[in-house]
């Protein structure tokens, strides 16, 4: 069951394994599944869908008839006192008096027995609506959790491949720092270089090695973090593979309409608001009578001591009809009634507020996903500039025509262009992730 949810996600990175000896790479579809088999509130949802499934039937809503057979046996021993009155002669009775004592009573009953609902103001048929509604709304609830889930793992998948790529760029950064410390330790060697630039080369090395330190760092730390949103073993090593786009064609009024009609939360409100009025149709059908019909194949033997009958015994059918219907009882149905009108109007009011809170959050993510991506564009610039500057200045440092310290500010701009370019790519997708989510799209992907 599970496996056939995730059918429904497909992901918007096409991504290929590579194989590693010493790690485990995966795709963020292959992350999805892992958590979803492994989350224990997923697993908890999906056992409960499965229950709410299972509740969804006629007997459920006493629309169909039931059958059952009864039998009881009594027994009793009892001193009795009779007295007979005797009417055969004109004038008083007479009465006789007859004492026994431990008179016996023996009762045998069995019976099968038949009983159906033949109309009770349509309170069957409502129930088993209302055994259809709860049903959804569970399996709408299964899905926000899932989807929380897959968001959180799409988080940690990516925090993993950012922290990563600033590794990568940091430790390009590093190398660089290294061949322009070996390069001012020769020039020192040969005298066109003073201490202060060996100095500053060994500070500014000994920085970028920190840095990287700090970084090597995070990465654990956000695989570990990942590990955890999976519900794998911490010794287990996976490495995310890293190709991935970022759909740069959303739209809002797209986005706003599909949400609409398929984020699920909204659907769940609806859900909820299509119970209130379930609720007030079955207090409305108290209004009317019910007919219920009976029917039993029994056996019936008595046997009394003290009795002037002292055995019955018969064996047959019985049928019957009973008619119900409530003249008053105290205006209970009608502020029954009443209070359920209010728990539609609440519903109401409630759906209006979350399709407002949800067309807020989707503006409000919208607005962040185009200027971050308006951002990025810009980042490319900046890092293509940066590259161009730096190239210049290594060039221009070889042939002696600016100093190290000058070379160095060029490396750290390009150090953090290439930095702010790639948290600004990962924050893209992430909102892009959150934008499916609140549109209910995930098929989009």
């Amino acid at each position: 069951m599970i496996r056939s949810f995730l059918i429904m996600i497909p992901i918007v990175f096409a991504l290929a394994p590579v194989t590693a000896a010493a790690q485990q790479q995966i795709t963020l579809q292959q992350a999805f599944e892992i958590a979803v088999e492994n989350n224990h509130d997923i697993r908890v949802q999906m056992i409960r869908r499965e229950q709410s499934e299972n509740s969804v039937f006629r007997g459920g809503a006493g629309q169909l008839p039931t059958l059952g057979i009864i039998g009881d046996a009594e027994y009793s021993r009892n001193d009795a006192d009779l007295e007979i009155a005797n009417f055969e002669n004109n004038g008083p009775p007479e009465i006789e008096s007859i004492s026994i004592d431990d008179s016996e009573t023996r009762v045998y009953n069995a019976a099968l027995q038949l009983n159906y609902t033949l109309f009770d103001g349509f309170r069957g048929q409502y129930r088993f609506q209302q055994l259809q509604s709860q049903n959804e709304a569970t399996k709408l609830s299964t899905r926000i959790s899932i989807e929380n889930t897959l968001l959180n793992v799409a988080d940690a998948y990516l925090a993993v491949l950012s922290e990563q790529e600033n590794v990568d760029i940091l430790s390009q950064n590093l190398e660089v720092s290294e061949n322009r410390l070996d390069r001012i330790r020769e020039d020192r060697r040969t005298g066109s270089a003073t201490e202060l630039d060996l100095l500053n080369a060994e500070v500014n090395y000994n920085a970028d090695l920190i840095e990287l330190s700090a970084a090597e760092v995070e990465l654990e730390a956000a695989k570990r973090s990942l590990l955890f949103q999976l519900g794998i073993d911490g010794e287990l090593d996976v490495e995310p593979t890293t190709r991935f786009q970022t759909n740069r064609n959303l739209e809002l009024q797209q986005l706003l309409n599909s949400a609409m009609n398929q984020n699920a939360v909204i659907l769940l409100s609806e859900e909820q608001k299509q119970s209130a009025e379930l609720n007030q149709r079955l207090s409305g059908s108290s209004r009317y009578p019910s007919v219920s019909l009976r029917g039993s194949y029994g056996y019936f033997r008595q046997e009394i001591d003290a009795s002037n009958l002292p055995k019955l015994e018969t064996l047959g059918f019985t049928a019957g009809v009973t008619f119900r219907y409530n003249i008053f009882n105290g205006r209970q149905i009608k502020r029954e009634i009443e209070n359920r009108q209010l728990d539609v109007r609440s519903s109401e009011i409630q759906l209006q507020s979350i399709q407002q809170e949800v067309e807020t959050e989707v503006q409000n993510v919208y607005a962040r996903y185009r200027n971050t991506l308006r951002q990025l564009d810009l980042a490319d610039i900046n890092v293509e500039t940066a590259q161009r500057n730096f190239d210049n200045s290594n060039e221009a440092f070889r042939l002696g025509q600016i100093s190290s310290i000058e070379l160095r500010e060029a490396q750290v701009n390009l150090l953090n262009e290439m930095l702010r370019r790639n948290n600004l790519s990962f924050a893209a997708k992430q909102l892009e992730l959150s934008l499916m989510v609140l549109s209910g799209d995930w098929m989009s992907f």
